[in-house]
């Protein structure tokens, strides 16, 4: 049965890949917007910028919600790294 699939040219497979791309911007939008609406005002930004700023914030939550459990494990010495990290990580909270 795969033999019969014609194979997709440069241009349609183009055309697909963009007509994804579309659908799912469209749905993170959407989806951002609902939490966005939820948490209030917010500062007056293009989709796009409000988009990567927001991505680039989750990493930084959960390092920070995660370096309290590592240092309660392990020495001080690593309990001052896990502080270091989130003073770095606030300002990007911030923005």
């Amino acid at each position: 049965s795969m033999a019969r699939v014609k194979p997709f040219t440069d241009a349609q497979l183009k055309e697909e890949f963009e007509k994804i791309q579309k659908a799912i911007s469209n749905t993170q939008i959407q989806a951002f917007s609902r939490i966005l609406k939820k948490t209030g005002p917010v500062l007056e930004e293009p989709s796009s910028k409000r988009q990567k700023s927001t991505e680039a914030h989750i990493p930084s939550v959960l390092e920070v919600s995660q370096s309290p459990v590592i240092s309660s494990h392990t020495s001080s010495g690593t309990r001052r790294k896990s502080l270091a990290r989130k003073r770095l990580s606030k300002p990007k909270s911030t923005l």
